[in-house]
């Protein structure tokens, strides 16, 4: 994977927070040369995962309303199928829909995941 993150890159859907920051940190820490694209409008992420391929998605699933969450996956999955993606998530797991694929059950972490947990995920 370390070949196609330098190649295509990450895709992180998160507000400007602290915690999208502290991502940022850890990601670069991890993979420095590997390209970091930020979408803060969740309106925008079909419109990118249309136009460019991505190693991985990770979404700040903290950010959004409960209801929310399941649609943008959806589309996600819809555009992209087999685009692995992490979900930082709050005290309550999301309801998740349907996978069709392995590859498309996304990973969920806690949004208190440590940055060695991050990486590894």
């Amino acid at each position: 994977m370390a070949t196609l993150l330098l190649d295509a890159g990450l895709l992180v859907a998160a507000p400007p927070t602290l915690l999208r920051h502290g991502l940022l940190l850890t990601l670069r820490e991890a993979w420095p040369t590997c390209p970091i694209h930020f979408v803060a409008d969740l309106t925008q992420l079909p419109r990118l995962l249309r136009s460019q391929a991505y190693a991985l998605l990770i979404v700040d699933g903290t950010a959004l309303a409960a209801k929310l969450l399941p649609t943008i996956l959806h589309q996600a999955r819809s555009l992209r199928p087999w685009l692995p993606t992490l979900v930082f998530t709050g005290r309550r797991v999301p309801v998740l829909p349907v996978a069709l694929t392995p590859a498309a059950v996304p990973r969920l972490l806690s949004h208190h995941a440590t940055p060695a947990e991050v990486a590894s995920a």
